[in-house]
């Protein structure tokens, strides 16, 4: 066997006596995987399954049957998600609120340089007005 796969392979018998912890129990393989290793690892939290399918030749992972499918089929690999929808929401809050951030510090900047320009002006006026008629 490769060394790539580390965890175990299950093949499970043909009359399984003990139930799943959780969720729906495990199917036998359809015999269309036949060039595919079948791996069932449990995952550390809820007591549950994974299933990845490696294909025997090319290494490659799946995580479903439909995956399968679509690599036998069409040849490509399937479209994965790179970002997480709760981490991509927890991301759009913080470039959100980064955004803010930033639109009330160019605001608090744009604001302080009126002010200058103001009291600049208004102490040149307020000079110009004082000396309006000397010499």
């Amino acid at each position: 066997m490769k060394s790539h796969l580390r965890h175990k392979i299950e093949i499970p018998p043909a009359t399984q006596n003990s139930k799943p912890k959780r969720g729906r129990s495990f199917k036998t393989p359809p015999e269309s995987i036949k060039n595919w290793y079948v791996i069932r690892k449990e995952r550390k939290i809820a007591n549950r399954f994974d299933t990845t399918y490696i294909h025997k030749e090319t290494g490659f992972r799946c995580r479903s049957l439909k995956e399968i499918k679509n690599y036998e089929k069409y040849g490509s690999p399937p479209r994965r998600q790179k970002v997480k929808a709760q981490a991509k929401e927890e991301s759009n809050d913080k470039t959100k609120n980064e955004t803010e951030e930033m639109v009330v510090a160019q605001r608090k900047q744009k604001a302080e340089v009126m002010r200058t320009f103001v009291e600049e002006f208004l102490s040149e006026a307020y000079h110009n007005q004082l000396h309006m008629f000397d010499p």
